[in-house]
């Protein structure tokens, strides 16, 4: 594959590198094929999160792996995903940590179902799943007290941390 013959630059056994990684859950593989398809924050997989970046159109795993594109790159992103709860259309337009159509998405929040936590299970495939867009705090709210171990951030809130997150891994 290609990806495998780019790897032997830098590894001896692109296989064993990559069942690491897969262990490692630094990257995603196919739940029917076990071939990875993604890494974090992209996927391959059709995901509700959309990212165009640099004249390409791809896949976040969740919401905040997509607010972590610019910040991570430094380039120019338009997010197009939806609210978690309402299905209403989100779209946020960013460069670095700034929201460039503020007035558009002021009110919109990132929210965390830490209950779909699971170690035995890749972060892909549960956690990520449950990383939502909100259309507005009312909608955050509600949602917030329905069901246990949850979190809410604000949009401004969620780029910072999960920019944290991911910048880091860019050097």
């Amino acid at each position: 594959m290609l990806y495998e013959d780019e790897m032997l630059r830098y590894v001896n056994s692109p296989t064993e590198a990559i069942a690491v990684l897969l262990q490692q859950d630094m990257l995603i593989a196919s739940q029917s094929s076990g071939k990875p398809i993604g890494a974090y924050p992209f996927t391959m997989e059709v995901r509700e999160h959309q990212v165009q970046v640099n004249g390409h159109h791809l896949y976040a795993l969740c919401a905040l792996d997509a607010l972590a594109i610019s910040p991570m790159f430094n380039l120019p992103t338009c997010i197009r995903s939806c609210c978690g709860v309402t299905g209403d259309r989100i779209t946020v337009q960013q460069l670095g940590q700034t929201v460039k159509n503020v007035d558009e998405v002021s009110d919109v929040h990132v929210a965390i179902d830490w209950n779909a936590s699971n170690v035995s299970a890749c972060c892909a495939h549960g956690l990520c799943c449950s990383m939502i867009f909100l259309r507005d705090k009312i909608t955050a709210q509600e949602w917030l007290v329905s069901d246990g171990d949850r979190e809410v951030f604000s949009l401004v809130e969620a780029i910072d941390f999960s920019s944290r997150f991911f910048v880091p891994l860019r050097q």
